[in-house]
C-alpha cells in the first residue's frame, strides 16, 4: 500500500468514526431529552447507561401527604426486587439544578409545596427528567402562595379553586398561571380514606386493572389485583400523551361532594413527550405490601428504559 493510499483509509476510516460518534451523540441528546427510549435500539440502554453511568434516582418527600418516603427507599434497595440505592432529599434542599443530576425523580409525602418548588419540578420535566408524582403531593399551599379560581379566568363562574396543582405565581412583577396540572394530565378530588373512612379499616378498596397488559409499567400484571390502602381520587384531564395505564375498579360509585366520578379510577396516568412523567394515584411502596414486587420493577425500568 503506497502514502496515497494508506492516506485516502485513514480519511475513510476517520469519517467512519465522526459518523459513528455523531449517531451516539445524537441518540444520546434524544433519548435524554425523552424523544427515543433506550430500549427502542436493541442493545442502546446498555451503551448510554455505560456513558452516563447507572442511572440516579431522587426520591423527595415534605412533611405531610401521602406516601413513606423512608419505606420506598427501602423497598428499591431490597435486592430481591431491585437493589439499587435512592438519595433521599427533603422539599427544603432541592432546586431546579440538583434535580438535574438524576435521571429519575420520585415526589411523596410531600402536600403542602410551594409554587415555586412545582416551578422546579416543571422545569426538570422540560429539561429532559422523569417524574413520578404520587397522590396529594403539591395539592396544599404554603404561606403566601395562592390557587387560581374559576371566576379569575372564566366570566360567570364560581368562586371556587380550579385544581391545587394551578396557581399564581408572581414573577418579574407579573402576575402568571403556573399550570402543573398539564404535566400530570390528572386533577385532585381527595384522598380516599379522608372521604370514605368507613372503607379504609382493612377492606378491598378496588381491583386494579390495567387496560393493556403491554405497557411496561404494568407489563405481563394479572388482571382484576385486590388494592387495600389510601390512595389519592383524580380524574383524568386530557393533555399531550396523555396515556390511562391503570385503573382502580370499584364497586360502588364514587362520589365527591356533589361530583359523581364513577366506579373506575385512574390510578397510574402518563404524560408528556416519551411518556416521561408518570402519575401514582398510590404510594408505589404499597405494592410490595401487597405482593406486587413486579410493578415495582416495571415502574423502574418503564421510566428509565
Amino acid at each position: 500500500m503506497d502514502i496515497y493510499q494508506l492516506q485516502e483509509s485513514l480519511k475513510l476510516l476517520f469519517h467512519i468514526l465522526f459518523a459513528v460518534l455523531l449517531i451516539v451523540a445524537l441518540l444520546g441528546i434524544a433519548t435524554w431529552l425523552g424523544m427515543l427510549r433506550c430500549s427502542t435500539i436493541p442493545g442502546w440502554c446498555s451503551v448510554y447507561y455505560a456513558i452516563l453511568g447507572p442511572p440516579k434516582v431522587l426520591i423527595v418527600y415534605g412533611n405531610d401527604g401521602l406516601g413513606d418516603p423512608q419505606k420506598l427507599a427501602e423497598v428499591l434497595a431490597n435486592k430481591k426486587i431491585l437493589g439499587i440505592r435512592p438519595r433521599l432529599l427533603h422539599l427544603s434542599q432541592i432546586s431546579t439544578e440538583n434535580l438535574k443530576d438524576y435521571q429519575l425523580v420520585i415526589v411523596e409525602h410531600a402536600k403542602t409545596m410551594s409554587t415555586k418548588k412545582l416551578l422546579d419540578f416543571m422545569k426538570y420535566v422540560d429539561s429532559g427528567g422523569r417524574l413520578i408524582w404520587v397522590g396529594d403531593a403539591g395539592t396544599a399551599l404554603t404561606k403566601g402562595d395562592e390557587y387560581v379560581y374559576e371566576d379569575e379566568l372564566y366570566q360567570g363562574k364560581e368562586h371556587k379553586i380550579i385544581s391545587p396543582w394551578i396557581r399564581k405565581y408572581a414573577e418579574g412583577g407579573q402576575l402568571k398561571v403556573v399550570n402543573f396540572e398539564n404535566y400530570i394530565s390528572v386533577r385532585f378530588k381527595g384522598n380516599f380514606c379522608e372521604i370514605y373512612a368507613e372503607f379504609c379499616k382493612g377492606g378491598i378498596a378496588g381491583r386494579l386493572f390495567p387496560p393493556s397488559t403491554e405497557h411496561r409499567l404494568v407489563y405481563g400484571m394479572q388482571v382484576n389485583l385486590p388494592y387495600r390502602g389510601d390512595f389519592s381520587i383524580v380524574k383524568e384531564v386530557s393533555g399531550a400523551g396523555t396515556k390511562i395505564v391503570l385503573v382502580l375498579n370499584t364497586d360502588f360509585g364514587i362520589k365527591v361532594g356533589e361530583e359523581n366520578l364513577g366506579t373506575s379510577l385512574p390510578f397510574i396516568v402518563t404524560s408528556g413527550i416519551g411518556e416521561r412523567v408518570a402519575y401514582y394515584a398510590f404510594p408505589p411502596e404499597q405494592l410490595a405490601e401487597l405482593k406486587y414486587s413486579a410493578l415495582i420493577e416495571n415502574m423502574y425500568y418503564g421510566m428509565l428504559e
